[in-house]
């Protein structure tokens, strides 16, 4: 693949390079800095591999350092999630070191900031690029209006405390599903959902001025918001939605609409859109031609999990989604012998 095409289009790469120059040109591909310096030994030689996703606002890179260490240093064009599965990374950011251990310690680099990091030998990493744009967006839904001056995410995450279990836990998540695009775990709508989640537990774990902002007391409930957001959502059910994005459209934080919604109507948002998108999948499996699978429905009606979907349906409608394909397609069936 072209170097011009990396972690562009959707398009899934994966590279085993021995070649220190162009393992530098892939660095500087990928996070968009200058300074970058490959460290061999004399025994030593240059091998590296890389694992490429771009997933929407999202780009999944599993790095290997087999043989050869890297300094990469300058201000990145994107915000990353800096994790390692084995090894170590040092991370200097604002001149305060952060050492990246599996289980221990992630870091997060923030578009824009000078940020230099060292890769040891034999490490293996797990890097979240993240699109500055979708953190500024996300945190404009949660506020309701966008953040004023920089978002001041904190470089050192502890995995083991606070929010950082549920990070780790989010990042792992995420890169499984990206790797299996064919399954429920990889398809467009759990992924939006999984993206969203990412970037919320970033934001409200790890910014300390977006917390403070967040704790203020929510504002009254609004009828209109609540009725604008079930519109909008009846409308998209099919979609792969992200929950956060309604409330952008809508002019008003996350935080309230969902406060609005729970206390008008008893449920949350996400539930509102799950009946949407079952009612959208008892109709379409009630008209489905013949030849029509239920894995066809459930995929074209927002489902990304089967389990989850049949549970689901037959709880609301007392039978099982290939009983009411069944019930639409025998009749005709019959007609036609």
């Amino acid at each position: 693949m072209p170097l011009t095409q990396l972690a562009d289009g959707g398009q899934d790469t994966h590279l085993l390079l021995g070649d220190p120059d162009r393992g530098r040109a892939i660095f500087g591909r990928l996070y968009e800095v200058a300074k970058i310096d490959i460290h061999r030994d004399r025994d030593r030689n240059f091998l590296w591999d890389w694992d490429i996703r771009a997933r929407g606002t999202l780009t999944v890179i599993r790095g290997h350092a087999r043989a050869g260490e890297a300094t990469v240093a300058g201000t990145p064009a994107y915000s990353v999630l800096v994790l390692v599965t084995r090894g170590c990374v040092d991370l200097t950011r604002s001149g305060s070191l952060v050492q990246v251990v599996p289980g221990v310690t992630g870091s997060l680099v923030t578009a824009g900031e000078d940020v230099a990091t060292f890769t040891h030998q034999a490490t293996r990493t797990l890097n979240l690029r993240i699109e500055p744009a979708a953190l500024h967006s996300h945190a404009t839904a949660l506020l309701g209006a966008p953040p004023r001056g920089s978002l001041l995410l904190d470089p050192r995450i502890d995995l083991r405390r606070g929010a950082g279990p549920d990070l780790l836990r989010l990042a792992n998540l995420v890169a499984d599903a990206s790797a299996h695009p064919d399954t429920p775990l990889g398809s467009p709508h759990v992924l939006a959902h999984l993206r969203e989640a990412l970037y919320g537990a970033l934001l409200t774990g790890h910014s300390g001025a977006l917390r403070d902002r967040l704790e203020k007391p929510a504002l009254p409930v609004n009828t209109r918001h609540v009725r604008m957001a079930e519109e909008i959502l009846a409308a998209r059910a099919s979609e792969p939605v992200a929950i956060g994005d309604i409330a952008k459209d809508i002019g008003v934080s996350l935080r309230s609409l969902e406060r609005s919604f729970k206390a008008t109507r008893g449920y949350s948002l996400r539930d509102f859109l799950k009946s949407q998108r079952l009612d959208l999948a008892h109709r379409r499996l009630r008209a489905a031609p013949p030849g029509t699978t239920v894995t066809q429905v459930l995929h074209a009606s927002g489902f990304g999990h089967p389990g989850e979907f049949s549970r689901a349906y037959r709880q609301r409608f007392g039978e099982a989604p290939s009983d009411t394909l069944r019930g639409a397609q025998g009749p005709r069936l019959s007609k036609t012998r």
